[in-house]
């Protein structure tokens, strides 16, 4: 896959929810990311996300509305 950086656009499954995200940090177990919608943080293992670049962002944007 992708390379995981601070900052990337993720999606990830929360509480069998399709949810979009960005990187705030990584540490060796995990990611902390802030969710576009909420602002809230969540705690996942990087085999839990995808990285996304902004085109599929925007696709996923627009399903998940």
């Amino acid at each position: 896959g992708r390379p995981i950086n601070i900052g990337d656009l993720v999606t990830y499954i929360n509480y069998n929810a399709l949810c979009i995200g960005k990187i705030v940090k990584v540490t060796p177990k995990m990611v902390r990311i802030q969710s576009i919608s909420s602002r809230s943080n969540t705690v996942k293992y990087p085999n839990e996300i995808l990285v996304i670049d902004q085109t599929e962002y925007l696709t996923l944007y627009l399903l998940t509305k």
